[in-house]
């Protein structure tokens, strides 16, 4: 799905090695399924890639509980 999206490679590249890209294709395809096109797709996968990006930049440990 990621590459229906994505047109450029180091940005897909990006998206897939990224601490979030393991759920980014599910998260894909959720808003194609919901109607959304793949460009705009393409935009609303930035926003949890820099969050993962931030998350591992600070060691933040998302399998930790509170």
């Amino acid at each position: 799905m990621l590459e229906r999206c994505v047109k450029n490679p180091l940005t897909l590249h990006r998206l897939h090695t990224g601490p979030a890209g393991p759920c980014l294709d599910g998260f894909a395809e959720s808003l194609g399924a919901a109607g959304y096109s793949p460009e705009t797709i393409g935009s609303y996968l930035h926003a949890p890639d820099h969050l993962g990006q931030w998350a591992a930049q600070r060691r933040v440990d998302h399998r930790r509980s509170r």
